[in-house]
Parts: C-alpha cells; sequence; structure tokens
C-alpha cells in the first residue's frame, strides 16, 4: 500500500517553548542545569541590558554531539544515561527539550562550546528564532554553525565548556524573577565547596554565580539560592585547641533562631589534637518554611549533602558525608540510647539523647589540618610523633586513631549537649503549652522518625503515612492558629493589668462622680478667704487627678475592641509606635519620645492592633520608668532594615541593663527596676510580667525580643526583630 510520512511544522518551535518551558526563569533554570549535567564545577549567568550569558566549565560538546544531541528535539540520550560522563552525577533532563529554553528567553541565541577531549577547536553556533519558525518544516529549520581555532574563555577561566548568549530578550528580567530563578536551582548546589583533589568528591562541587550591574539583583540571588543554610533552628560552633600541658579544651556556642545564646567549655580526654573548629547546623524542617522552599525539595536535600563532612586544609574528605555515619548518631538512634555516655551526669536529663538529631537533619562541616598537626607532632617526638591526626593513603578518610578519635568526641560531645538542651527546652515549652501541643510534638517526633527509616519501608507505604501525619500535623496548627490569637488576647489584658477589666466597667461612671464632687466644691461659699484658698487648691488637685486618670484610659482602648483584638493585619510600624508613645506620654509628662527615625514603610508580621501595641506598650513604659531620674529624660524609636531582617529599637537614657543578665528579665516575676506605689496603680509597671508577656506575644507572631547594646548617648536598647518572609 502506499504511505505518507509525518511531517512537523517549524511553529511547532515556539508552541513547545511556551506550553513546555512556560515561565521564564524555569527557562533560564534549564541552560543552568545543562552545565550541571555537563558536569561543569561554575556556571556563570550574567544578565545585561539587553542579552543573557550562561557560561559553564563543564565538558563541551563535539560537532557531532552538538548535531545528534543539541540539535535534536526530544532527544531521550539523558534519559537513557541516567548519570553525567564524568562525574557520575544523576542528570536532571530527560526529555531534550531545555534548548527550547533560548527561543522561549529571546530571539537570537549564539553558543560557543569547546570539548574537553579537544581543547584547541571551538564550535560557534547561531539561531534565529524568528527565521526559524519560518521554516515550512522543523526539519528544514537551520542552525548556522562554524569551527575555529579556540577563542573563548569559560567559567573559571576553563579552556573547555559551553556559552550561550541570548540576544534580544522577549522579557524584562526584574529582582522577584531572578529569586525565582535560585529558588529553581538552589538545590543544585551543595552546602559546602568541595575544593577537593581532581577524582575526589568532584561531583559534589558545583556552584553558580549571578552577575549583573545591579547590586541588590545580585544580593537577593546569593540570599535566596543559600537560604537552605539559614532555615536551621539551632547552630554549634565549637573550637579545639590544645594547651602547653596537653590538655584539650572546645569552646562552644549554640545559637537558636528563636531563643537565647548559649556558651559551654569541654575537654577532651588524652587529646592529641592541637586545633579543629566546627558548625553544624541542625534543622527542623515541618509546617512551612520561608524563602518559598518547599519542605520536601528541602528534606531530598538534606538527605543527599547532609550528616557533618570533613575538610583537610580545605579539601573535603569524601568518605564523611551522608552515607557514614561517623559519629554514631544513626547507631544511638537504632538502639535508642536515651542516656549520654559522653557528657556528665549533672548534664543529663532524663531521656534526653531522644533529641539526638539524625544525620538527615544536619548540616555540618569540620575543618583541620593534618599538615600543621603533624608538624606540632614530629617537634613534640616520642609517642606524639605516631598518634597525631593523619589522612589514609587513599586521601578519602582519616586514620582513625587517637587523635582520630578526640576529634569525634570533640563533636559528638556537642551534639549530646545539644540534645540535653532540647530535652529541656522541650520539658519547660510542654508545661505551658496547651492540651493539643503535646500530639503535635509526638507527631513531628513520628514525622521525624519515619524519615529516618524511609529507606527501609515501603516507598507506597511511607507516602501514604507521610500523608496522613502532615493532615494531622496542618489541622493541629489551625487549631493552634485559634490560640494564638485567644493568646494575643489575654497577654493585652495581662500587659495592661488586671485592673483593665475593672476600669472599663467602672471608670466612666467614676470619672462622672469625680466631676460632679469638683462642681460642688467649687459652689461653697464661704467668707474665710484661707478656707477659699484651700478649697480652691484642693479642686485644682481633683481636677488634675480627673484629668490623668481620664488619660489611662487611652491604654485601654483597644481591649474593648473588637475590631482591635481580632483583625490581623500587617501594621505600620510608625503609625502604631507613635499612637503607643502619645498614650504612654500622657502619664510620662517631661519624656521626649522621639520616632523620627522609623522608617515609614516598615510594618510588623501579622497580628493584631492590641498584640502590637501592647509588646510597644510594654516596651515603652519601661523605658519611661527607667529615665524617670535623668536630667533630660529622652527615648529614641527607630527601625533598621538589613536584606530580610527588620527590626525595631526603643532606646532610653535611663538606668541601663546588664546584658549579661537581661535574659532573665523575661522570665515572670523578675524586677530590677524600683517603681513607684504611685505609677503601679496607674498600670505603669512593677508586676514583674510584662516582659514575660512580650516576648510570649512576640513568639507568637514569628517576632523576637531581646536587650542589646545600645547606640552612643544611650543606656538601653529594646529590640524587636523580625524576618520579613518573601
Amino acid at each position: 500500500m502506499p504511505s505518507f510520512k509525518f511531517s512537523v511544522d517549524s511553529a511547532l518551535l515556539k508552541e513547545l517553548g511556551e506550553r513546555l518551558v512556560g515561565k521564564p526563569h524555569i527557562a533560564l533554570a534549564e541552560l543552568v542545569k545543562n552545565g550541571y549535567d555537563a558536569d561543569a564545577l561554575t556556571v556563570v549567568v550574567r544578565l545585561d541590558e539587553d542579552s543573557l550569558t550562561i557560561t559553564d566549565n563543564g565538558h563541551g560538546m563535539s560537532k557531532q554531539e552538538f548535531r545528534d544531541f543539541w540539535m535534536r528535539i526530544g532527544s531521550t540520550h539523558k534519559g537513557r544515561e541516567g548519570f553525567s560522563r564524568l562525574l557520575r552525577r544523576p542528570l536532571t533532563g530527560s526529555k531534550g527539550v531545555g534548548r527550547l529554553a533560548g527561543q522561549f528567553l529571546a530571539r537570537k541565541l549564539t553558543i560557543h562550546t569547546v570539548a574537553k577531549d579537544n581543547p584547541g577547536l571551538e564550535l560557534v553556533g547561531k539561531v534565529d528564532w524568528d527565521e526559524a519558525s519560518k521554516a515550512t518544516d522543523l526539519t528544514e529549520a537551520e542552525v548556522e554553525y562554524d569551527e575555529l581555532s579556540r577563542v573563548t574563555t569559560f567559567a573559571a577561566n576553563s579552556r573547555c565548556g559551553t556559552k550561550v548568549v541570548l540576544h534580544q530578550l522577549n522579557q524584562k528580567w526584574e529582582k522577584k524573577d531572578i529569586e525565582a530563578l535560585a529558588r529553581e536551582i538552589w538545590w543544585l548546589q551543595p552546602p559546602f565547596r568541595a575544593n577537593a583533589p581532581t577524582g575526589l568528591d568532584r561531583a559534589n562541587d558545583f556552584t553558580v554565580r549571578f552577575e549583573t550591574a545591579d547590586e541588590s539583583i545580585t544580593e537577593a540571588f546569593e540570599a535566596q539560592i543559600t537560604a537552605i543554610l539559614s532555615l536551621y533552628s539551632v547552630k554549634l560552633r565549637g573550637r579545639l585547641h590544645r594547651d602547653e600541658s596537653g590538655t584539650g579544651r572546645v569552646d562552644l556556642v549554640m545559637e537558636r533562631e528563636d531563643g537565647p545564646t548559649v556558651k559551654q567549655s569541654y575537654e577532651v580526654p588524652e587529646c592529641r589534637l592541637n586545633n579543629a573548629d566546627f558548625e553544624i547546623r541542625i534543622y527542623h524542617l515541618h509546617r512551612r518554611q520561608k524563602y518559598g522552599i518547599d519542605v520536601s525539595t528541602a528534606r531530598e536535600y538534606l538527605n543527599e549533602h547532609g550528616q557533618v563532612h570533613i575538610y583537610d586544609a580545605g579539601f573535603h574528605l569524601p568518605y564523611y558525608g551522608p552515607s557514614q555515619d561517623w559519629l554514631g548518631v544513626e547507631q544511638d538512634h537504632a538502639h535508642r540510647l536515651s542516656a549520654s555516655q559522653l557528657l556528665p551526669k549533672e548534664m543529663q536529663i532524663s531521656h534526653g539523647l531522644n533529641y539526638l538529631p539524625t544525620g538527615s537533619r544536619l548540616l555540618g562541616v569540620v575543618h583541620v589540618n593534618t599538615g600543621a598537626e603533624k608538624r606540632e607532632a614530629e617537634k613534640l617526638g616520642g609517642l606524639e610523633a605516631h598518634q597525631h591526626l593523619m589522612v589514609q593513603i587513599t586521601r578519602d578518610r582519616l586514620v582513625d586513631n587517637t587523635a582520630f578519635q578526640n576529634l569525634r568526641y570533640a563533636v559528638r560531645w556537642a551534639l549530646d549537649f545539644y540534645a540535653m538542651q532540647e530535652a529541656a527546652r522541650e520539658f519547660e515549652d510542654k508545661r505551658e503549652k496547651a492540651r493539643t501541643e503535646p500530639v503535635l510534638d509526638k507527631l513531628t517526633e513520628i514525622e521525624r522518625d519515619l524519615e529516618s527509616i524511609r529507606d527501609r519501608v515501603d516507598a507506597n507505604l511511607h507516602a501514604r503515612l507521610s500523608r496522613n501525619i502532615r493532615e494531622a500535623i496542618e489541622e493541629i496548627d489551625e487549631d493552634n492558629e485559634q490560640r494564638v490569637r485567644e493568646a494575643g488576647l489575654l497577654g493585652a489584658l495581662a500587659t495592661a493589668g488586671m485592673s483593665a477589666v475593672a476600669f472599663r466597667h467602672e471608670l466612666n461612671r467614676q470619672l462622672v462622680l469625680l466631676q460632679k464632687s469638683i462642681i460642688n466644691l467649687r459652689r461653697v461659699q464661704t467668707t474665710d478667704p484661707e478656707l477659699r484658698k484651700q478649697l480652691h487648691d484642693i479642686a485644682n488637685e481633683l481636677e488634675g487627678w480627673h484629668r490623668v486618670t481620664s488619660s489611662t484610659q487611652a491604654l485601654f482602648l483597644g481591649v474593648g475592641d473588637r475590631e482591635s483584638r481580632e483583625r490581623i493585619a500587617r501594621l505600620r510600624a510608625k503609625s502604631l509606635v507613635e499612637s503607643v508613645c502619645r498614650q504612654v506620654q500622657l502619664l510620662s509628662p517631661g519624656v521626649s519620645f522621639d520616632t523620627t527615625a522609623i522608617d515609614p514603610k516598615v510594618r510588623f508580621p501579622e497580628g493584631t492592633f492590641v498584640e502590637w501595641s501592647a509588646i510597644v506598650q510594654n516596651l515603652l513604659v519601661n523605658a519611661a520608668n527607667a529615665v524617670l531620674d535623668s536630667a533630660i529624660p529622652r527615648i529614641e524609636i527607630s527601625s533598621t532594615i538589613n536584606g530580610t531582617n527588620r527590626a525595631i529599637l526603643i532606646q532610653d537614657n535611663g538606668k541601663g541593663v546588664d546584658l549579661a543578665t537581661s535574659e532573665e528579665l523575661f522570665s515572670p516575676f523578675v524586677r530590677r527596676l524600683i517603681i513607684s506605689q504611685a505609677r503601679q496603680a496607674l498600670g505603669m509597671g512593677g508586676s514583674g510580667i510584662g516582659l514575660t508577656i512580650v516576648r510570649m506575644l512576640a513568639g507568637n507572631r514569628r517576632a523576637r525580643v531581646n536587650f542589646v547594646e545600645p547606640q552612643e548617648g544611650f543606656k538601653t536598647a529594646a529590640r524587636i526583630s523580625w524576618i520579613e518572609t518573601i
């Protein structure tokens, strides 16, 4: 029988580009991924006024590869091969449509490529997408090319690689688009630069740089592509050093995103290690994450790159990575150990080691220098010369000797210390939380345990259990949001003082009676001039009392207003602070409140008027009480913006706060400043619960309140800080 062959209209180029790529940042990400698949260690994206340049230092393409793969739409060679040619990376592309990203982004494309096995020959191809789409048949669309001696230098000054230049761009690129690009490709970039010798773990050395004339766009890209490093809950920083007596000591700092910094020192027994330092970030990846990072993607990233890695003089030792439990955390989880074998008894918390993080919740790096350790050991001679930290002949791991045991002890001690601190913190939190919170904690713990045994259970069962746990957590979160709103109201009432309720019911009636008494007093007739003067003075004093008492109503107006209690919004910081300043100033005559340094654009995180005014009111009242004895009492409120960090700073020139013990002031019923009975009666502090409530309210709205170093001219600085979500 006669037959016909299918033909493909060239208009399919545009159709495929728009439908399969979809958005500009996804199209650009496809070109970056091409560099990753080509075993590049560096990809540089350059944005100019009307061009985009994507350069990598991968293995490049020969003429035959350019023709058979790049020129073939829908090529499935990546899907067949599965892993990259040299570094055996899992290939990110498999459908053969990445080159259509160029057609989607610009009207013209120029590609320069030099193959690794022929570094002297450069292939240059040019595509005019408008002309290509005019061809009757897709197979008739042409790409002009030329071969010449290499003239192009690729990323990181490489002699081979690929450079794609897009001219006459179809879109205008803004900061939000570049941030979206970073969100699309961040997971390709390992958390630490491997910097390993050729042949050792180079697959884990991949960096994407973005360049443009606008530094703010470059900074936004960097912040987004490294965002995973800022999602941690706790950071452990430790430095080991050995003194002249041979005693090894570690200085450890534990920093929390939502709590105080803790410092701890400990000794390393029989230490043969001179110097080492480490930094470990611990993650709690559940619920919504900032920077728009998907929780499941972040977990996959940690599964691939997690654990604590060791670098020797800047070179990554591949053995210490996700697949190796050199610190024994997975082993102790499997054995369900509840007590630390390293920490002294006085530091142990019942079942504290249950809070030890698994390797998939850690991103850590340990820095050592075996060359320096060898030189120090040779100076001492004797047994020391054979017990120093040394790398094996394979250059992928350390010799398991005394010095290595010291290193493991130093790092693992820090993790055990974190676990005990976390156990103590959880114990305190549970005492304060509502009935549903322990359930949420249990579900979160189950979720973590389930994630740690992902490879040992059926994939469908794992997915079903994960989905059910996630739905349960979300339902509890919804209930907790209601509790947050209720806590805001209760906190505001406590901040204003328990007398607020009485004020709402009785104040107006009492003021009316007082006003009548003043009028009646002034009506009293007497011929005695001394008595008349006394009555006049008493009436004036009562009027002053009436005026001050009336002013206190302003402190409680929000509590009685339903919208102020319940409506959640991003309130402008300047207008809210100024409103509270006016209220407090009525009861603090002579105190200067300066709000000129607050940026009008700054908004508090989502919350009610009652919540935020209660927070600000407490801090301002504390400041007003502190400046009572100052010659020129002064309070200044300012704002700061640093990247995504926002803060409101309240400073005064009063008595000052000892920063070393300032955290104690946030505990209930802790008071340092003596407040007069008269000011306490007016609700002007002295109960010892104000700062406790302030921190509770701020924490509910993902903000932090603490005391910081004041600027010159001030004695105290209280800071409200938060991260602006994107």
